[in-house]
């Protein structure tokens, strides 16, 4: 049985372990920004959402949602957390139904969605670190 949960946490390990993408604080302020406002225009039936965009969607979200705070310091946090709430709050059911078909998405551990096609999960319980952006000081 152990070895068989070991093999197991091997091929997880495996599966999740391509490198991150890497970002200033102020480059994801900038995405989360840029992006925040491209869903507004989504709602609107203004625009439409691409592939590439739904990719970069995930990563803001899962990046907020698994540790964002861990990057900066709770007074820097606390003036961007109003932004970051507002892309949040946008990003609803509508936006994850959308991803989930734009990126051929299926139900994944932990109640997150993985995409082969794009090699991505959204949420779930496991924080996979090519999912989201690394925020460097």
């Amino acid at each position: 049985m152990i070895k068989i949960l070991l093999m197991a946490f091997c091929f997880l390990i495996g599966t999740f372990s391509k490198a991150q993408d890497t970002l200033s604080i102020d480059k994801f302020d900038s995405l989360v920004t840029q992006h925040h406002e491209k869903m507004k225009l989504i709602l609107k039936s203004e625009d439409t959402l691409s592939s590439n965009e739904a990719v970069i969607l995930v990563k803001i979200e899962n990046t907020l949602h698994y540790g964002v705070e861990n990057y900066i310091g709770n007074k820097e946090l606390s003036i961007r957390i109003r932004k970051y709430q507002s892309f949040d709050s946008c990003f609803n059911i509508y936006f994850i139904r959308k991803i989930i078909h734009k990126l051929d998405a299926t139900i994944y551990f932990g109640m997150g969605y993985y995409s082969k096609k794009y090699d991505i999960l959204l949420g779930g319980n496991l924080t996979d670190p090519k999912s989201r952006y690394y925020i460097k000081n």
